[in-house]
This record gives C-alpha cells, structure tokens and sequence, in this order.
C-alpha cells in the first residue's frame, strides 16, 4: 500500500486540528460547572444533628448525600436557629436543612418541602394538673411558657409564643438543649416540643416526677424543607433541587429518616407527594 505523501500528512494533520477546536468547546460546554464552595448552616437538635458523642443526624447524611448527586461542594457551620436564618439573610450562609416553611423566610430563600412536621406542649409541676389545653395555660398568669429564639412554632404555637412573649410570660433559650435544661431548673411551667424531642425531655426528668404532653394542635400541619439562599446562583439551586428530587424518587430520603426516627417517626414526618 502507497504511503500519504506529506503534503496528504499535513493535510489530515490541519483537518484533525480544526476538529479538535470545534469538539474542545462543545464538550466543556456539557460538563458540569463548579459548585460551590457554599456554607450550610446546622443546627444541634437530636436526632436532626448532634456532635455528641460524634457527629451524627438526619441533617448531616442529607448534606452528605446532596453534595454527592449534586456536585457541589458544601460547607457546613453549627449555628443556631436564630443566627442561621440571621446570616441566610446577610449572606453568609446559603443553604439549611429541615426548616420550618414561613413567609418570612420565603423572602430570603426558596424552600423545598421534604417533611411535616407539628408541636406539642409539655407540662411539669402545678401545670400538670388542672391545665388541659391552651386556654387553661392562659387562665392561670402565674405560668410561664418556655420557647427557643428562632423557633417558627406555625400557626397555633406561633400566635401563642408572641401572646404570651407581650404578656411577659415567655422564656426563651438560645437552643432547644438549653431550653430543656432551663424547663427541668422550673423557669418555666410549659414546654413547646416536637414529637421527636419528647425522648430527651422524658430522659432529663428521670428519677422525678416525669412531664406531661398535651396535643392542643393534633391536626395542625408544618412543611420542613430544604432552603436555598436567593443569592444563591440559579445553576447551582437547580442542582441541589435536582439532588432533592432524586432522593425522594428513589426513596434515599425515606430511608435516611429511617435510619433516625424508626418507621414509626418516617410514615409520619415524611411528606409524600409534591
């Protein structure tokens, strides 16, 4: 067989060279851009994340695994609830999980509902007895409501906090763990809590007479979600969206509540449909 002459050598050579220039762009076009880095803002509040006795919680696999689909690189800071949603707002952080859904934070940040989520009122001492509901809380001005800064309790609980807060009747803690230390040191009389958190307050009160739970809002409803800062790029909130969508199609997400709450804690909080 005849060997390409050169002049032929140069030719494919400049044909493979053009090729290379159209093909080089148009592939870096399809691969993804970088993420990142952004900061997410955790808050201590078992079983959603706690540092003791190690770094565990439903927050801290979501992050995890939304970092993994997504791409992007995420950095996480433990904050308050009140100081994270003070800093979403400023800028510094761009990314929480497991929010309670309020119009006051739409305006800062898109939140996608993965979670529902409600409250209860715990009781201990003279509130234990006489006191079956809210209004019975209010007829007695010598009881006192323990809440946390930052907290967004919906409508019943929320419309409760801020009439007993002008009233003078409100105790706030800066976290839920302080709040319960504060609660069992009687500061207060009343206790507003999740499902979740009731383990931990039965566990502070052992050895004593134990709290009472009352269910004044059984039928009351809170959408907990993922939420995005809006200065977030677009491209990179439609990558995390993506990773959140993913994970509730293929049932990660039911499996990592799971894996904190038991089956019981998922068929309740796990928010099915969109």
């Amino acid at each position: 067989m005849p060997r390409p002459s050169p002049s032929w050598r140069r030719f494919a050579a400049i044909l493979a060279w053009c090729g290379a220039g159209v093909a080089g762009p148009a592939a870096a076009a399809e691969a993804p851009g970088r993420c990142g880095p952004h900061v997410a803002g955790l808050y201590v509040y078992s079983p959603f994340y706690e540092e003791e006795p190690e770094r565990r919680g439903l927050d801290l696999d979501m992050l995890q695994e939304l970092q993994r689909r997504s791409g992007c690189e995420l950095r996480s800071v433990v904050e308050s609830r009140l100081r994270i949603w003070d800093q979403m707002r400023r800028g510094v952080l761009q990314l929480t999980l497991s929010s309670v859904i309020t119009p006051e934070r739409r305006e800062v940040a898109e939140i996608h509902p993965y979670l529902q989520a409600r409250f209860q009122l715990v009781l201990q001492g003279t509130a234990t007895a006489g006191v079956q509901g809210i209004s019975d809380f209010d007829a007695r001005p010598g009881l006192k409501l323990m809440g946390v800064r930052g907290y967004a309790y919906g409508p019943t609980f929320g419309a409760w906090a801020q009439r007993l807060r002008e009233q003078g009747r409100l105790v706030e803690a800066s976290d839920f763990h302080g709040a319960v230390r504060m609660f069992r040191a009687g500061r207060a009389d009343g206790l507003i809590a999740a499902p979740s958190a009731i383990p931990e307050i039965k566990t502070a009160f052992r050895g004593t007479q134990p709290p009472r739970v009352l269910d004044p809002a059984p039928n009351e409803r809170l959408l907990v979600g993922m939420a995005l800062s809006l200065n977030l790029p677009e491209a990179d909130r439609q990558r995390l969206r993506q990773a959140l969508a993913s994970m509730r199609h293929d049932g990660s997400l039911q499996t990592l509540i799971k894996r904190h709450f038991g089956d019981h804690g998922a068929s309740v909080m796990l928010l099915r449909g969109d």
